[in-house]
């Protein structure tokens, strides 16, 4: 039988001088590659111990996020490391996202950085802030989106603010807007500032008192009322006649950067809550842009902390969209020293460029297998890891100089 072994037809001792020689051979093979694999050993354990020194070196500006899961080592996002001040926050409701936030806010503060905070629902409470609750009725700043960000000719001046003005109200009402409305509005916005001594293509004019959005309301309801004008009023009406853009006191971004504030956003209304976050972050950066480039010493100016940008998701228009001022702050808000804290419930309601440039992520607790799969890909993790947790509080963070993403548990902040 050609095939039977070879070793059948050996005697016993030929058999056994044979597997002799073998098995000298084999440990010779062993000891030859013995430095190969001392080497990769020798490496793995120093790359363990430099991902340990991240943890552990004394950064002054080292945020406490919590423990690795299963240990006592603390776990840290610091700023020093990470090219940019930007963290994103995924979660389901229940899995401790508004404990994280505040956490990380209140550490934040505490380390002397100023804040801007947007609370959705009024829940985002630490010590040492100044709240603003906003509403219809109310002592609250104010601020007016139809004031030019910059008297630059270069800029645009009027007419290239009222097509921003325009996109940002038809986010607002999610992108509803047809072209005779938008027509329409061009109009009313364009006799606004008319009425307030503005020449549009007159430089010079361009610091008279601006108008208000309850101006274009009244020219609006002036207008022969056409289908498309009512169908326009009856969308914007709430925006445009709400008391928070326009009048006294006014919002001033200056002091608004000086030190933290909370704005409780929880009694407003969802278009009127786009409108003024939206405003107000556009405000902030062109105050910073002004200022120009931070130093080495100054890497960071102001952390904005968002705890529900599903607003500005793929609801109100492209989730990419280059205009989109949290596409602008992730693009270039790191070289003015902004930071950013955003929280939603999947990676999704960021966009791409704001996900590729965040330095760390931080998925919590999620309740189904799509929200488990939209998270995986960006953590670099099985969808069935994520759906393994149980807990409020626990979660997965990938941080820019760590190789290895970590499942964590988060150390709630005390007072």
């Amino acid at each position: 039988n050609q095939f039977v072994s070879e070793s059948i037809l050996k005697t016993p001792a030929e058999q056994f001088e044979e597997n002799k020689i073998s098995t000298t051979a084999k440990q010779a093979g062993q000891e030859k590659d013995m430095p190969n694999l001392q080497k990769g050993a020798n490496q793995q354990q120093a790359e363990q111990r430099q991902e340990n020194k991240n943890y552990t070196s004394q950064s002054k500006n080292q945020i406490l996020l919590g423990y690795f899961y299963n240990s006592q080592t603390y776990c840290y996002w610091d700023l020093d490391q990470v090219i940019n001040g930007f963290l994103l926050i995924t979660g389901s409701s229940g899995s401790g996202k508004t404990v994280t936030i505040k956490s990380i806010a209140s550490r934040l503060q505490k380390k002397g950085y100023p804040l801007v905070i947007f609370d959705f629902h009024g829940d985002i409470d630490i010590p040492n802030v100044k709240t603003i609750n906003l509403g219809f009725f109310g002592d609250f700043p104010k601020i007016n989106p139809l004031e030019l960000p910059s008297l630059d000719p270069l800029v645009g001046g009027p007419k290239g603010h009222i097509v921003k003005v325009i996109d940002q109200l038809s986010k607002a009402i999610s992108g509803t807007l047809g072209h005779n409305q938008r027509a329409t509005l061009s109009e009313a916005l364009e006799e606004a500032y008319r009425r307030k001594g503005f020449d549009l293509m007159d430089p010079k004019t361009w610091s008279s008192d601006t108008p208000h959005f309850g101006d274009v309301l009244h020219i609006l309801n002036s207008l022969d009322q056409s289908q498309a004008t009512t169908g326009l009023i009856n969308f914007l009406k709430p925006i445009l006649e709400h008391p928070l853009f326009g009048g006294s006191p006014p919002l001033h971004i200056k002091d608004l950067v000086s030190r933290t504030y909370r704005f409780n956003l929880s009694k407003l209304g969802s278009e009127v809550t786009f409108v003024f976050i939206d405003t107000v972050l556009r405000r902030i950066f062109e105050h910073f842009k002004q200022m120009g480039p931070t130093s080495d010493d100054e890497k960071y100016r102001l952390f904005i902390v968002i705890d529900e940008t599903k607003i500005f998701s793929k609801a109100r228009g492209d989730i990419d969209d280059s205009n989109s001022i949290l596409n602008i702050l992730g693009t270039e808000a790191r070289k003015y020293g902004i930071g950013l804290v955003l929280a939603s419930q999947i990676m999704s309601h960021f966009g791409y460029e704001l996900k590729a440039n965040a330095s760390a992520k931080l998925c919590l607790k999620l309740t189904t297998s799509i929200e488990a799969k939209e998270n995986s890909r960006d953590l670099g993790i099985s969808h069935e890891a994520l759906l393994d947790i149980t807990e409020p509080g626990i979660g997965f963070y990938k941080v820019s100089y760590d190789t290895r993403t970590r499942k964590i548990r988060i150390l709630p902040e005390t007072d």
